[in-house]
């Protein structure tokens, strides 16, 4: 009986424990972890921690990582022993709205749109098959404060599972679904434009970025990048630039997204999408420039001076650009009319005395570089 007791015991120890390590790992950010922790008090001493609890973090954090049938199996459980647990039941329902069986998922969408608008109280039929209503003011408030996040979160997270089992068709439904309650989210909108483009599926993965960017003008580099495609694709180039310099002077741009967008440049600039204003050819030159593209830059520049002559950014641009391949001359005097023509504030506005020393610091035409600085801003 003491050996027995002592086991029991040490049992219930193992479990506490374990649950402890469960939510700090989740807390933490290790979500595998923790609910594999979690998982694993459950089965040492259930009567020994708080059971409610550790049910509602598996269920909502571990959505997919494992077999959408032993996940559903959990919750279930869970369901029964807790049936009426709110965030456990707008699980349920979550999950029957992301699946492809339209009756189920559109019954469930139903109660949900009903719930959030405020025109009936949610309603569900729990692991038990017992249909509970919610009805506590209190409760029904905090809930409608979190169901955006809540579905969103749930969306992504059984998404990027679904990613990882190589189910793509069920993973972009997920990610749509949750974007439908929550349309601003953009690591979910990231998130479906990569699954569709895994998937071969490119038109919608553009279409779906720029639809993400038009909702949200800060959305982070990669979706303003991609949602430059669908722009190009219905003939909008200068929205294109703009979002591709955008994107360029995130501090967040990856070097791919970089070259994208100057692929981007380098296709208009050659006339495959019309043609852009001067502001445009302009911004596209300077953004061109910073990056060390200098023979597309010149491009850009020309361009630009083609139909705006006076355009004093084009003009010193061009003379930067020249000087950066070699043509000291022209350069010179581009840099000479220019100061003559247009003055030295507008040569500072256009970023020249900065360009000059950028290419000094690089060690590219440094005599050159020196003596304009020196002729034109002796101080």
């Amino acid at each position: 009986t003491i050996l027995l007791s002592s086991y029991s015991h040490l049992k219930e120890v193992e479990a506490v424990s374990l649950y402890a390590s469960g939510r700090n790992y989740v807390s933490r950010g290790d979500i595998e972890t923790g609910v594999e922790q979690l998982r694993r008090a459950i089965e040492q001493g259930r009567d020994a921690i708080h059971l409610e609890d550790a049910y509602e973090r598996i269920c909502y954090m571990g959505t997919g990582m494992g077999e959408a049938e032993a996940e559903e199996a959990v919750l279930n459980e869970a369901l029964v022993m807790f049936p009426e647990n709110l965030d456990l039941n707008m699980y349920r329902l979550a999950l029957d709205w992301m699946k492809p069986d339209s009756l189920l998922s559109g019954r469930a969408r139903e109660q949900l749109e009903a719930f959030k608008s405020g025109e009936a109280p949610l309603s569900v039929a729990s692991g038990s098959g017992k249909q509970i209503t919610f009805r506590d003011r209190e409760i029904i408030q905090a809930a409608k404060r979190q169901i955006a996040a809540f579905y969103n979160n749930t969306g992504l997270n059984l998404g990027t599972g679904l990613v990882t089992l190589e189910n793509l068709d069920r993973a972009i439904l997920a990610y749509r679904r949750a974007l439908e309650f929550d349309p601003d989210r953009t690591m979910t909108s990231e998130s479906l434009v990569t699954a569709l483009a895994s998937a071969g599926r490119q038109s919608e993965a553009v279409m779906a970025a720029l639809e993400a960017v038009e909702r949200n003008p800060d959305a982070p580099p990669g979706l303003q990048v991609t949602a430059s495609f669908a722009l190009l694709a219905s003939g909008r180039a200068e929205e294109a630039v703009a979002l591709c310099h955008r994107a360029l002077k995130d501090e967040g741009v990856t070097e791919v997204q970089r070259e994208t967008a100057f692929r981007i440049y380098g296709g208009i600039l050659k006339g495959a999408y019309g043609e852009v204003s001067n502001s445009a050819a302009v911004r596209m030159g300077m953004d061109l420039w910073d990056g060390g593209r200098v023979e597309e830059a010149v491009r850009a520049f020309r361009q630009a001076l083609e139909k705006d002559a006076g355009n004093h950014r084009a003009h010193f641009g061009l003379g930067l650009a020249l000087l950066a391949q070699g043509q000291v001359e022209e350069a010179g005097r581009l840099y000479a009319e220019g100061v003559a023509r247009f003055g030295r504030s507008a040569a500072e506005e256009a970023g020249v005395p900065e360009g000059l020393r950028k290419l000094i610091a690089q060690g590219i035409q440094v005599e050159p570089a020196q003596a304009m600085l020196t002729t034109h801003w002796p101080e």
